[in-house]
């Protein structure tokens, strides 16, 4: 707390609370996440994979693969079936190569696993010379150079495509390089050879996944995880994940959804499916959850990853499934609600032929200029869904400081007195005739999508915490999806290492109130937005200043409380920068800085 702040309090105002009684129990739901495959949240965040475009499905405008240099060499898009991952590949003639143009961090002791499939016309492929190689001259990029013989043969498994020869080798760089690249050179003077795919990644992984990255999902326990999001489920070919990881066929938005591949040249290789998202699941302790696509899909292909996703050792209790994914935004013919609704009555239908006892989740819009969407399809639907998907997102990008002002000022009113309008919306008309017995899912809530973490974004989501605790009873709602963990808010990936970003830091703290009963509490002053809950041996509280000044909370409650502040320089979308301080409070009183955040436990 800086001087200004503390001389600013003592002309603020006080707000003085008191705790009551209980009303009302904490869904757990209430801390799930949505994972969706997108921008850098796999790719660039999760993935331990560090080639990007690896499979050579993207391609410029001149049909070469995004992120590679062919010399000496071509590629061949019309002739998919000759590559076991179905996609572009590159042949290289005699002295041709392929060079990754891609930079890439390899740190000093870690060891490396590179992959290479290829082939050529001849039983074996090292008799081709095939040779992977860095020129010393170049700055920045490491030494390896080897020839076929060094390569280890795997011995790949039959899937019905074309069986070719699988390479590989361990790098262990002798010092850490911030931008190493590497080629992979044709050194025979008579053959040319077919590269198909290519990777590299760190010996050490969780499934394709990165370690640090994982553990520290796992720290912040939530309680479902969502797959694979999101509008990226319209475009996935489920029938592609029963193959390994190297022999999947990549995916692209077919140019329908600028927003969900910039960072991976508009495709992704299909490296992260059911399996291994089951297996993530499991190990961070979450309940696992999917959601199919209508779009480009097909009810019975749906249906079949239902029986799939039954039949693997982490997917029999699997029972949550998500209907489509914001038709009314991206739907195609779909935008018509009654269409929609009666496509995804097929889609339901089919899935619980496969399986009675899932639990399905239809989709309404959160946006008022779509009450006819809305209505149309509650209308005409047949399908008694379990469950409404709610997507909240409280503010956008900001590109200027005057947006960035604004927008503060907008979030610092956002849910006042526990109120969401477009929710009283869904209560009051349209959702009105099964109420009752509907419950509301905002299986996507942020500040926004496609932002790195910043104290405005903690700031907005404490708020809507609170909202989500406090209200859950008033809108029905049992289950919330935060959106998205990884590169979004909660986690920081970059090539060197992973960390608590500052909505992680706020999720993490948040976590004191899961298993609790809500608690009235009685405060005097509108900006100091205050949660409490009761459990069997401590109550927890949080509050957040929503005004632009000081607020000093007077309450017994804070009398020997262990407290947590999360403080901040500037409440901005360019800074992420947040201190955690550990204090007490004197005589029942603390100071709470402007969008501060505060967590007090008494036990």
């Amino acid at each position: 707390m800086s001087k200004k702040t503390e001389i600013m309090a003592e002309k603020g105002v006080k707000a003085h609370f008191t705790v009551g009684k209980p009303v009302g129990s904490v869904p757990d739901g209430l801390f799930g996440m949505n994972m969706e495959i997108t921008r850098k949240t796999f790719f660039g965040g999760l993935s331990a994979q560090l080639i990007n475009n690896r499979k050579f499905y993207a391609t410029d405008a001149d049909g070469m693969p995004c992120g590679w240099k062919v010399v000496k060499g071509r590629v061949v898009t019309d002739n998919p079936e000759a590559s076991n991952c179905r996609s572009n590949y590159v042949v290289l003639e005699p002295g041709g190569e392929l060079i990754c143009e891609q930079e890439l961090f390899l740190k000093a002791g870690k060891r490396y696993v590179l992959t290479v499939c290829a082939g050529s016309e001849i039983n074996e492929l090292n008799e081709a010379g095939f040779d992977i190689h860095d020129p010393k001259t170049e700055p920045g990029c490491i030494s390896v150079t080897v020839g076929g013989s060094h390569f280890r043969r795997i011995v790949p498994f039959r899937t019905g495509r074309p069986l070719r020869d699988r390479l590989y080798r361990f790098v262990n760089p002798s010092k850490t390089y911030e931008n190493a690249r590497f080629r992979i050179r044709n050194v025979s003077d008579k053959m040319p050879v077919s590269v198909f795919m290519v990777s590299l990644m760190p010996q050490k992984n969780f499934n394709g996944l990165r370690w640090d990255a994982v553990k520290l999902l796992k720290r912040l326990r939530p309680s479902h995880l969502r797959y694979p999001g999101g509008c990226c489920a319209d475009h996935i070919e489920w029938d592609e994940f029963t193959n390994l990881p190297d022999d999947r066929k990549p995916f692209s938005d077919n140019g329908t959804k600028w927003f969900l591949f910039p960072d991976t040249y508009g495709q992704d290789c299909s490296d992260f499916g059911p399996e291994e998202f089951l297996k993530l699941a499991k190990y961070v302790g979450a309940e696992p959850e999917f959601t199919v696509g209508i779009v480009e899909g097909k009810p019975e292909k749906a249906a079949d990853l239902v029986r799939r996703v039954k039949s693997l050792p982490c997917g029999r209790h699997v029972r949550r499934w998500y209907i489509g994914n914001e038709p009314y935004y991206f739907g195609g013919e779909y935008t018509d609600g009654k269409k929609a609704a009666e496509m995804c009555d097929r889609y339901v239908e089919a899935m619980r032929a496969a399986d009675p006892d899932i639990k399905v989740v239809g989709g309404i819009c959160a946006d008022f200029h779509h009450d006819e969407w809305d209505e149309a399809f509650i209308k005409n639907s047949k399908t008694v869904y379990d469950e409404f998907s709610f997507h909240n997102y409280c503010g956008a990008a900001t590109d200027t400081e005057e947006q960035d002002i604004s927008q503060k000022e907008a979030v610092s009113r956002i849910f006042m007195n526990g109120v969401n309008p477009r929710l009283d919306c869904a209560k009051y008309v349209f959702l009105k005739d099964v109420w009752n017995t509907a419950e509301i899912n905002v299986d996507e809530w942020n500040l926004t999508w496609g932002q790195y973490g910043s104290t405005l974004m903690m700031f907005a989501d404490a708020l809507m915490m609170h909202f989500l605790i406090k209200s859950s009873g008033t809108y029905n709602i049992t289950n919330a999806r935060f959106f998205h963990p990884v590169n979004e808010g909660m986690i920081r990936v970059t090539p060197k290492k992973a960390y608590l970003d500052t909505v992680g830091i706020l999720f993490e703290n948040m976590n004191l109130h899961r298993g609790g009963l809500v608690a009235n509490v009685d405060c005097d002053c509108e900006n100091a937005d205050i949660c409490a809950t009761v459990h069997l041996d401590y109550t927890a509280l949080s509050a957040v200043n929503r005004g632009g000044e000081p607020v000093r909370l007077v309450s017994d409650f804070l009398e020997g409380a262990e407290i947590t502040r999360l403080t901040f320089e500037k409440c901005s979308a360019d800074d992420d920068k947040v201190t955690v301080v550990c204090e007490k409070a004197e005589n029942g009183e603390l100071i709470l800085g402007p969008c501060e955040i505060l967590f007090a436990v008494k036990r």
